[in-house]
């Protein structure tokens, strides 16, 4: 068995200066902490937490670097966002609704662009889970259509209008991307034009997650999850769960979070 590694994000308000408002949450520190302590309850043995003044781009991209050259085939890496996900302009015309998904750290935003770029970094045959506790989150780890959008085949025009015009189904896959050796499954908060809930405690899809996870005790796959926290979070924030890079059929109908744990 490989080991496991895994960073949590926790930003409940912004820099100002950096960004127009502060934007204070009440949950994404907490969403963070319980995500790290369901890493640590399933085995994993290298967990960093990053809150709030802490959870700067730049130190988020040092941890992330130092996660693409240590890891290797066989091991786990599970990452998870809690803090305002946002949308900005397009620039580069590779987004058919005009426009970019971000995760703003607290001092700065990183874009689905630069993110995307990051996953041929890692070695081929390590495992990625994401979780995406933001708004806008659905295709926040990179775009859905290759480069660029003028240049797009049938084949990714006609991918684009199916997640427009399917409801948004709960398994979907980013493009195929060659160049990525790992495999990455993303599981989001809402769709790109949904806002995900605040909460008292918990956000309510880490909430719904928890309760699902069950101390543990959960030992369905990662989309029979999400299913069940689509379902209880409400239609207005729809969860998904998508795939990246190399197809692992192991990964995908694991149990959600235990280390290289087939059903």
């Amino acid at each position: 068995m490989g080991k496991g590694v895994s960073l949590h994000i926790g930003v409940n308000k912004l820099q100002i200066g950096i960004y127009d408002a502060e934007g204070v949450l009440c949950s994404p520190a907490n969403d963070a902490q319980m995500m790290a302590s369901i890493a640590k309850a399933e085995g994993f043995e290298n967990v960093c937490l990053l809150l709030n003044r802490e959870a700067t781009k730049s130190k988020f991209l040092e941890h992330f670097d130092r996660c693409i050259q240590e890891l290797k085939e066989g091991d786990t890496f599970l990452l998870t966002f809690s803090g305002h996900g946002g949308q900005i302009d397009d620039v580069d015309d590779d987004e058919q609704d005009g426009k970019d998904e971000v995760w703003c750290f607290y001092d700065n935003y990183l874009v689905d662009d630069d993110l995307g770029k990051k996953w041929r970094e890692f070695k081929k045959g390590v495992r990625i889970i994401v979780v995406s506790a933001s708004c806008h989150s659905r295709s926040a780890l990179r775009v859905w259509v290759a480069k660029t959008a003028k240049n797009r085949s049938t084949h990714e025009r006609i991918f684009r209008e199916e997640i427009r015009q399917n409801d948004k189904s709960i398994l979907q896959s980013y493009i195929n991307d060659p160049d990525i050796g790992a495999s990455i499954l993303h599981i989001s908060a809402c769709e790109d034009e949904q806002e995900a809930r605040d909460g008292d405690q918990f956000s309510r899809f880490t909430g719904v997650l928890v309760k699902h996870w069950n101390n543990g005790n959960f030992t369905g796959t990662y989309e029979e999850l999400v299913k069940n926290i689509r379902r209880d979070a409400g239609y207005s924030q729809r969860a998904g769960i998508a795939t990246l890079g190399v197809n692992d059929q192991g990964l995908l109908n694991s149990i959600p979070f235990k280390l290289l744990t087939i059903k």
